[in-house]
């Protein structure tokens, strides 16, 4: 009885492990060979009628042995992967680089980059391309000024110092969309007002800035910072000078 008992345990045990090792093939994990710097590239807002760009990915050999790069894939033909090495040394590093081309593919979305090495049948390391494509239109050469989902003719306003006055900056709606937007209200100085007027796709608006000096806390620049246009506070702000 006691044979029979210690011979079931042992044929569970080796069930638990044979199943262990299937969940690891199934679920396999990138190589423990190269170790990438990153492997989730952000890239900055682009629009369908630029020229295609280029992003890397640089990674090291940290085994024992090289490897052998033999296949690079993409999940979109607008993205063409490369690496600088056919082979990488052990202790060597090498750089993956992606095309990518916005044309035709417009939209907030990732490309994902499968890289094969000889280690095996499943992917090495699985890199992700973040990209943000604004929609292709003839913008009039006056809106020259890029904010995400926006376009302006100026970011700059100018007020005599001390006079009450209302200023407006026209902009054009090229997201695609129906847009509504404000500005950070936490940040806007007591002085100023701010409304920008809701908007259909590819529509002008304006948004209107009024500037009034008894409201105080006022100074000779100050920044409004706009918000739900998906671009980076770096560039999504205007600015407001009193003269």
């Amino acid at each position: 009885m006691k044979i029979f008992r210690n011979i079931l345990v042992t044929a569970l045990v080796l069930t638990l492990s044979v199943s262990a090792q299937a969940q690891l093939k199934v679920f396999a994990p990138d190589s423990t060979l190269l170790s990438f710097k990153t492997k989730h590239v952000e890239a900055e807002i682009m629009s369908e009628s630029d020229s295609p760009a280029i992003f890397t990915y640089g990674f090291k050999n940290i085994g024992i042995r090289k490897v052998k790069i033999d296949r690079i894939m993409t999940s979109c033909s607008c993205a063409f992967a490369y690496c600088d090495k056919n082979v990488v040394k052990p202790g060597e590093e090498a750089q993956i680089s992606v095309r990518f081309n916005p044309k035709d593919h417009p939209g907030k979305f990732d490309r994902k980059i499968f890289v094969y090495t000889d280690e095996g049948n499943d992917p090495a390391a699985t890199l992700i391309l973040s990209v943000n494509v604004e929609n292709r239109m003839d913008v009039p050469d006056q809106y020259s000024i890029s904010m995400g989902d926006i376009r302006l003719k100026s970011n700059v306003v100018k007020f005599r110092k001390g006079e009450a006055a209302t200023a407006s900056l026209s902009f054009m709606n090229v997201s695609g969309r129906s847009l509504k937007f404000d500005c950070d209200r936490a940040l806007l100085p007591a002085c100023l007002k701010f409304y920008a007027e809701p908007v259909r796709p590819l529509k002008d608006g304006v948004i209107k800035i009024t500037y009034d000096p008894s409201k105080g806390m006022e100074r000779d620049e100050m920044v409004i910072l706009l918000q739900g246009l998906g671009g980076t506070p770096s560039n999504s702000s205007i600015k407001v000078i009193l003269e």
